[in-house]
């Protein structure tokens, strides 16, 4: 029931509140001269309808929940996707694996791949754990550095300063 406030129009003159009074809402009554066919043809198609519009009202609100289900999919390929450019390691069997867990046999050493010439003299600068080639700028300059064969620097994990290996 809605109920106006007092509104005051004068300072003489004061109006009663107004009281507003509900519709009262009468059922339809369907007429008895539709054919029962056509009236259950009706019914069967507005509760098709009906199912239609619960499905599209559960659909909005779990929407949510399906943006939040394709995210942590995604995330999940995302991080167990193997990078093209990781190394793979080699493969050890179970009993391999088990004894270097346990401490009583020790891992393979890693493969190194040689380039270039192995007998060739280089200089390397452990600080930045680079070799120089001969008629580089840095060569046989930086501090601390030592002159050492192309095989030693590479098998020591050095890399070129240059990105490719002296021929």
């Amino acid at each position: 029931m809605l109920v106006r406030e007092l509104e005051v129009a004068d300072a003489d003159t004061v109006t009663e509140p107004l009281a507003v009074q509900p519709l009262e809402v009468q059922p339809l009554e369907l007429s008895e001269s539709i054919d029962s066919s056509l009236s259950e043809a009706s019914v069967n198609a507005k509760s098709a309808a009906q199912r239609w519009a619960d499905w599209r009202v559960t659909l909005h609100f779990h929407r949510a929940d399906v943006y939040l289900g394709v995210a942590i999919l995604v995330a999940a390929v995302a991080l167990l996707w193997p990078a093209a450019s990781s190394p793979r390691q080699p493969s050890l069997g179970l009993v391999d694996r088990a004894l270097i867990a346990l401490g009583i046999a020790e891992a393979p050493a890693p493969v190194v791949h040689l380039q270039g010439d192995p007998g060739i003299e280089v200089w390397v600068d452990p600080h930045h754990a680079l070799y120089y080639c001969p008629g580089e700028e840095q060569y046989g300059k930086t501090p601390e550095g030592r002159f050492t064969s192309q095989r030693a620097a590479e098998m020591d994990s050095f890399e070129p300063a240059g990105r490719t290996a002296c021929e």
